[in-house]
């Protein structure tokens, strides 16, 4: 999706949405004001989001709130970060910030793709399939990564920095450091979810996991 525009993202993210979850349905009710982008989102799929959304949340479009000029359109799941854009451009960039700081950094370039990123996020964080661990090593991260490809998309900075999205066939994943990059102090353990539809997505990675693994789901229950 690095390369593509924003209907094609918008259209990727029903495609997607609905393949994993079922039919999606729109939102009622969206203010003139918000993005032209960020309109058609909540157009296309903004009244399936309390279902698809299960660790971090896009914001109804009732709960939008303006703050310091900027958008605040979504949330992670402890509200000590978000994600905000400006209202002066269709698909502008999307701004980020820890608590209530008044330092927004850039994220993502253009929101449209923000929100395939975050989209996909919560469909393979809430997977029926795949696995989790919140702290391997740079070896182990890099084995479970060797066999996936990385999706040419911009690093996210929350939880932490780079976080990076990856994908084999119909599964996966996003992985990130548990500390910054600017820490220091011995070699930064990973964070790392996969996700898949069906159980034959992930069952690679059943070779990779060891008693450090807090979630695992790579079998049928039937």
């Amino acid at each position: 999706m690095g390369d593509v525009g924003a209907t094609e993202r918008i259209g990727a993210i029903v495609g997607l949405v609905s393949e994993w979850r079922g039919p999606v349905i729109g939102a009622e009710a969206i203010p003139a004001f918000v993005p032209e982008v960020l309109w058609r989102f909540y157009a296309a799929v903004g009244g399936s989001l309390e279902s698809v959304c299960r660790q971090n949340r896009i914001l109804a479009p009732t709960e939008l709130r303006v703050i310091g000029g900027k958008l605040e359109f979504a949330v992670e799941n402890q509200v000590v970060f978000s994600w905000s854009v400006d209202l002066s451009k269709p698909d502008p960039p999307v701004y980020s910030r820890f608590g209530e700081s008044n330092h927004w950094i850039i994220d993502v370039p253009a929101l449209s793709l923000f929100l395939a990123q975050f989209m996909l996020f919560e469909l393979l964080i809430a997977a029926p399939f795949g696995a989790s661990a919140a702290w391997l090593t740079r070896t182990e991260i890099d084995v479970a990564l060797s066999c996936m490809r990385e999706l040419p998309w911009p690093h996210w900075h929350c939880p932490s920095y780079p976080g990076r999205f990856f994908v084999r066939g119909n599964a996966f994943a996003f992985c990130c450091p548990n500390r910054g990059p600017d820490d220091v102090g011995g070699d930064p353990q990973y964070s790392f979810w996969l996700g898949g539809k069906d159980v034959s997505d992930v069952e690679f990675i059943t070779s990779l996991i060891g008693v450090a693994w807090e979630f695992v789901s790579v079998e049928r229950s039937d």
